[in-house]
């Protein structure tokens, strides 16, 4: 029987506080990320900002503490909410108990298809998360290629290239965000509200770079280091203003 398991190419990777936010690309199917729908796990196509929501993960340490080196994977739009095996399928589901944390706790390993990285049971050392069918279980190890395929991601991170969507808390705790309306033009939300306009002016593998002549400054939205970086239009006077929630390309 055939698992799901992928990861995002649009999504994010960031940190918060110390948990790292990704999406998971499937090797064998690499048009198709791990995303949670009807909390159950699958491998799907990414086509709208639902389904880029759905599969982007904070990576949280284990929620087992008997597993020092484990991770957990916590859904940012359900946020209290973790992948875990249920009856060896992939569920979203809150973590009430002992087996829940169990069921949510996973070793990040090497990639059994001998690149990118794989993901073994805690409380089922012997079994793997793997796509089969877009679904995702966990299932016993073989050393068939299927399997090592199944069961191997790329986990995927978005730069400064590819940013179009940029989320943040500000100071007062509000849910706010940066976003690219078209080529060369940026707004930033408080909700679901525009509250400033931005240009564009450049780009590199780290940053996005926005300017307001209007008001006289310039930020710099840098997802190297998860901060926003506020200045006078001529470099001067630069400062922390937020700190970078996660984005999507």
């Amino acid at each position: 029987m055939k698992t799901i398991i992928s990861a995002i190419v649009f999504t994010i990777c960031y940190f918060i506080g110390t948990a790292q936010v990704a999406s998971f690309q499937s090797v064998n199917y690499p048009d198709k990320y791990i995303r949670h729908s009807n909390s159950t796990g699958y491998i799907t196509n990414i086509v709208s900002e639902l389904d880029k929501l759905d599969a982007t993960f904070k990576i949280v340490k284990g929620l087992d503490a008997r597993c020092p080196d484990c991770i957990s994977l916590e859904s940012i739009n359900y946020p209290g909410r973790f992948l875990r095996h249920s009856y060896s399928k992939i569920i979203l589901t809150s973590i009430n108990n002992d087996l829940d944390r169990a069921d949510a706790s996973f070793r990040r390993v090497s990639g059994l298809a001998g690149k990118g990285n794989s993901y073994q049971s805690f409380n089922y050392p012997n079994r793997y998360i793997r796509h089969a069918y877009s679904v995702l279980y966990i299932a016993d190890k073989t050393e068939d290629d299927l399997f090592k395929n199944d069961a191997t991601f790329n986990e995927v991170r978005v730069n400064g290239r590819e940013a179009k969507f940029v989320k943040f808390m500000n100071a007062n705790g509000e849910s706010c965000a940066f976003r690219q309306e078209s080529n060369g033009k940026w707004s930033e939300l408080n909700g679901n509200r525009v509250v400033f306009n931005f240009n564009e002016v450049n780009r590199d593998d780290w940053s996005v770079y926005l300017q307001d002549p209007s008001r006289g400054i310039a930020l710099q939205l840098d997802l190297h280091t998860f901060k926003v970086m506020i200045s006078s239009l001529d470099g001067s006077n630069r400062r922390f203003l937020y700190n970078i929630l996660w984005s999507l390309r």
